[in-house]
C-alpha cells in the first residue's frame, strides 16, 4: 500500500477540489515536465540551425576579398615651351642648308609700332645654302614674335599690308594653304634684275605668335617654303 501525501495549504478553502500528491503522481508529473523541456529544447534547437538562422548560430562565413591593386599614375609634367623651341632646327630644313645665324630679337632692335601691340619676346634664325659650282646662293630667314592675344589679329593685318608696300619690287599673292588662324604668301621680284632673282615669303598667326619666314635667292623652291612654314605652325603649342 502506498502512502498517502496530502498538502493542504494554509487557509484552504474546502470548496475547491484538493490535489493528492502521491510518489507516483509526483514522479509522473516530473517526468512529463522534464518530456516538456526537452520538447521545449528540441524547438528551439531546430528553428536556430535552420538554414536560415544558421548565421545567427554560428556566425556570418567568411568572405574572402581580393586585395586592390593600385596602379600608379605617372606625374604629369608641363613643359613649358619658349619662342626659342618655336624655331626652325637643322632638322627642320633640306640637309643642304647650313645654320648663319640664331638669336632672340632684343626689345630695343623692334620699332615703336611693335612696342605700342605689346610685343613681348622674339626670336630669329637664318639658314644659308652655298654652291660655288652651280653659283648658287640661296637663303631662309625665320622671324618670330610674341604678343598679348588681344593685338595679335591686329599685327597680322598690319605685316599683311607691309607686305605689299610700294618698293619698286613686283609683288603677287599665290595660293597657300591656311596654317593657323590666318596666313598668306606673296612672290616677289624685281623688275629688269639679270640675276632673276625671287623672293618668297609666308605671314602667319597662331594662338598669340606671329611668324615670318622669308625665302629668296637664286635658286629658291616654294614648295620646300611651305612645308618648312607648316612645319613652323606645327612648333607652336
Amino acid at each position: 500500500m502506498q502512502d498517502v501525501i496530502v498538502l493542504l495549504p494554509a487557509g484552504y478553502n474546502h470548496s475547491y477540489p484538493l490535489k493528492i500528491y502521491t510518489p507516483f503522481t509526483i514522479g509522473y508529473d516530473m517526468v512529463q515536465g522534464l518530456r516538456a523541456t526537452i520538447l521545449l529544447l528540441v524547438i528551439i534547437l531546430g528553428t536556430a540551425v535552420s538554414p536560415g538562422c544558421l548565421s545567427s548560430v554560428f556566425g556570418s562565413p567568411e568572405v574572402y576579398i581580393p586585395p586592390v591593386v593600385v596602379t600608379p599614375v605617372p606625374e604629369q609634367v608641363t613643359r613649358v615651351v619658349t619662342v626659342g623651341d618655336m624655331a626652325l632646327g637643322p632638322g627642320d630644313l633640306p640637309a643642304d642648308y647650313s645654320l648663319k645665324d640664331r638669336s632672340v630679337i632684343a626689345y630695343d632692335e623692334t620699332g615703336q609700332l611693335a612696342h605700342d601691340l605689346g610685343w613681348i619676346h622674339g626670336y630669329r634664325v637664318v639658314y644659308y645654302r652655298l654652291n660655288h659650282d652651280n653659283d648658287d646662293i640661296t637663303g631662309i630667314r625665320q622671324v618670330i614674335g610674341m604678343y598679348p592675344a588681344a593685338s595679335i589679329n591686329r599685327v597680322y593685318e598690319i605685316e599683311k599690308e607691309l607686305l605689299f608696300e610700294e618698293s619698286g619690287m613686283k609683288k603677287y599673292e599665290i595660293p597657300f594653304p591656311r596654317i593657323g588662324e590666318k596666313s598668306i604668301a606673296v612672290r616677289i621680284i624685281e623688275p629688269g634684275d639679270p640675276r632673276n632673282l625671287v623672293v618668297y615669303s609666308v605671314v602667319f598667326i597662331k594662338n598669340n605668335i606671329f611668324e615670318q619666314i622669308t625665302m629668296g635667292g637664286t635658286a629658291t623652291d616654294y614648295e620646300t617654303l611651305k612645308s618648312i612654314a607648316i612645319t613652323a605652325a606645327d612648333k607652336i603649342p
